[in-house]
């Protein structure tokens, strides 16, 4: 005679729960196709629409001839203008009027010369000039400095106080290859 086993009888086998585990194999497929579809289809495009490395061979050997000429002084336009150079005043830090300090200026400011001769004398008085570009940048406030319209009249005030340093027209032209207000 068998006697009934009371631990195993009227119990039930607790139901198995799937594992975890192909939930989380399709969470690591999932990141890795879209970690593939954003490296090899979309970067590429966005690169492309904004123009990142597209630069040619034909433009990198333009950029570097027109640098070698900045750089050296050469006459521009077959010889038919005078030798233009452009002298850079970079990293200027300021704080515009009425800031109290609590604002500041980052910008970088090319001037281009219209001879040899006058990019010399700016080189040579390159602390009056930073004054001046100060001098003018400084007297803003914020609202003029941040319109974007207003550049060119700061362009062109920059212009007449640095060429009447030289008592003539020596600057040709003023560029901001960086202005940011914070």
């Amino acid at each position: 005679m068998t006697v009934p086993n009371d631990a195993t009888e009227g119990t039930e086998q607790p139901a198995t729960k799937p594992g975890m585990m192909p939930i989380i194999g399709a969470a690591l497929v999932g990141i890795l196709v879209g970690a593939a579809a954003g490296s090899f289809v979309i970067g590429p495009k966005v690169a492309s629409s904004m123009h990142i490395g597209t630069m040619t061979a034909a433009d990198s050997a333009k950029l570097a001839d027109a640098e070698a000429e900045a750089s050296a002084g050469k006459e521009g336009k077959g010889g038919k203008e005078g030798a233009t150079n452009v002298h850079m005043i970079e990293n200027l830090v300021l704080n515009p009027a009425g800031s109290n300090g609590a604002r500041f200026l980052l910008v970088s400011v090319g001037l281009t010369m219209n001879s040899i001769g006058a990019a010399t004398r700016v080189k040579e008085q390159d602390a009056e000039v930073r004054d001046i570009v100060l001098r003018v940048l400084g007297s803003r406030s914020i609202n003029d400095l941040s319109e974007v319209g207003n550049r060119e009249r700061l362009k062109q005030d920059i212009l007449v106080a640095v060429d009447s340093l030289f008592k003539g027209h020596s600057v040709k032209s003023v560029y901001f290859p960086q202005f940011v207000l914070q």
